[in-house]
């Protein structure tokens, strides 16, 4: 379900004639992860059991700078976030100037660190790159335009890209009267600023990036306050606590304890950035916080408990049948961390295979997933409602016995139990009752092993025969 990068519609404003220029929203969302990072730019042949290479580290650089773009970007001060993206760049070249691959990827590199510091290149720049890297780049555009970046090619004169805030908190104010014409800034629009950057951190940010922010929300809370409302007044108000739940989301992720009691206008705050996060997270590729993810997971199943009514079927007739697992350039799918303990000490990467690649998935009637034998145990699978338009299919399966790299012990990687939860758009099901189209579904799998449960990575699947029944792809 992977975009195709030269299948782009959305055209950027100014720069009709360039092929390369035409920039999708919707590609980044169907970016595959790696270790933790967004793909943009990795080879067929990189994955995270392969050594390093220059792509690999290219493309840990653009996620830097990506990352640099959305959540260093501070308002009052660029320079460092700045200096940040070029020490990235001189980084990747003292590192891979000697390489014959180099100077293509320098290219590419320096349109991407131009976004962080003079804005978006010249047409002819883009277009100058090599076939290899445009596509690159128009996932970076995408990546990007998902939040709120404006990308013009040739635009330079507003320097550093940066993100347009979404409206979570604003007030009537706030659109009565813009904010270059207001004295300073009104409580809700610096709120607004706040939350939106608290939506991009838990978003993209990794584990530190959360509590660095939640460090700094902690230490400025007063002042802040006291800057937005004066001293004294602003103990105990709807502004006070919705502070606080946003220091709470930061800190523990997407989770019901201890989030203050809020209500009217706040209240309806507070659910609308819920339903940013449940849109965000739950169908962008595998965010870098693993405390987002697990807590994501934990939230929506309780969601989903409370949704589900006595009438829902958790097991409909339309999605009963043959699914394809790809796994096919899903990096980090069939590869797990293993205790090398579990290897007998064999193993020096702590990985394992679990030769899970070209899997086909057998959803039964009665609620049992069938997967070949040699591949291990299939378990349950039901669907839920969602919150938003996405329903939810949850299955199981216990692969066979992996094999641990540099290990010839049989089952050295010990016991492992592999869920996953996955997303269906509800309209596509109903439309494809009628077409006889094939669905599509993406989202998350993570493993169970010895009673513990970790993220893992994002998966896709496609329903490719309907009814009972399983086997490989012909």
């Amino acid at each position: 379900m992977q975009a195709d990068a030269t299948d782009m519609e959305t055209q950027v404003p100014g720069a009709a004639s360039s092929s390369l220029t035409q920039f999708d929203n919707r590609e980044s969302a169907e970016i595959d992860s790696f270790m933790g990072e967004l793909n943009f730019c990795l080879g067929p042949s990189d994955s995270v059991l392969s050594g390093p290479s220059l792509l690999k580290d290219l493309n840990t650089a653009t996620n830097k700078i990506v990352k640099n773009l959305l959540i260093l970007n501070s308002p009052e001060d660029s320079e460092p976030a700045m200096r940040d993206a070029l020490k990235i760049e001189a980084d990747f070249d003292a590192q891979h100037s000697e390489s014959p691959q180099y100077p293509a990827a320098k290219a590419y590199l320096s349109c991407v660190r131009q976004l962080a510091i003079e804005g978006c290149p010249a047409v002819e720049t883009l277009d100058a790159l090599s076939e290899v890297y445009k596509p690159a780049f128009r996932r970076v555009a995408g990546a990007l335009s998902d939040f709120g970046c404006t990308i013009t090619p040739g635009d330079d004169s507003a320097g550093r890209i940066r993100p347009v805030d979404k409206d979570i908190c604003l007030s009537i104010l706030d659109y009565a009267v813009p904010a270059r014409e207001q004295e300073g800034t009104t409580p809700t629009r610096a709120l607004n600023t706040l939350v939106n950057r608290v939506v991009r951190t838990v978003c993209v940010g990794s584990d530190e990036d959360l509590q660095a922010l939640a460090r700094e929300m902690e230490s400025k809370h007063n002042k802040f306050m006291t800057k937005c409302f004066g001293k004294g007044s602003w103990q105990g108000t709807q502004e006070d606590m919705f502070y606080h739940a946003l220091v709470n989301l930061v800190k523990n992720g997407l989770t019901d304890e201890g989030v203050p009691a809020l209500s009217g206008a706040y209240l309806n705050s507070y659910q609308r950035l819920m339903g940013i996060l449940v849109q965000e997270v739950g169908t962008r590729s595998t965010p870098a916080s693993e405390m987002v993810l697990k807590s994501f997971l934990a939230w929506e199943r309780e969601i989903r408990k409370e949704l589900t009514e006595p009438a829902w079927k958790s097991r409909p007739s339309d999605l009963v049948g043959s699914w394809a697992l790809n796994t096919s350039g899903w990096d980090g799918l069939t590869d797990l961390p293993v205790d090398s303990s579990a290897a007998g000490g064999g193993t020096t990467d702590g990985m394992v295979d679990l030769g899970l690649s070209d899997l086909v998935v057998s959803f039964r009637k009665d609620g049992t997933v069938q997967i070949p034998v040699e591949k291990g145990v299939g378990l349950q699978w039901r669907v839920e409602p969602g919150p938003t338009h996405l329903d939810t299919i949850y299955f199981e399966m216990i692969p066979a016995a992996p094999k641990v790299k540099a290990s010839s012990k049989a089952g050295a990687g010990g016991a492992t139990t592999l869920s996953y939860t996955g997303y269906v758009d509800r309209g596509a099901r109903i439309e494809a009752r009628f077409s006889k189209r094939f669905l599509k579904m993406t989202g998350r799998m993570t493993s169970v092993e010895r009673g513990q449960e970790r993220p893992s990575t994002r998966f896709a699947m496609r329903l490719v025969a309907r009814g009972e029944g399983i086997g490989l792809l012909e």
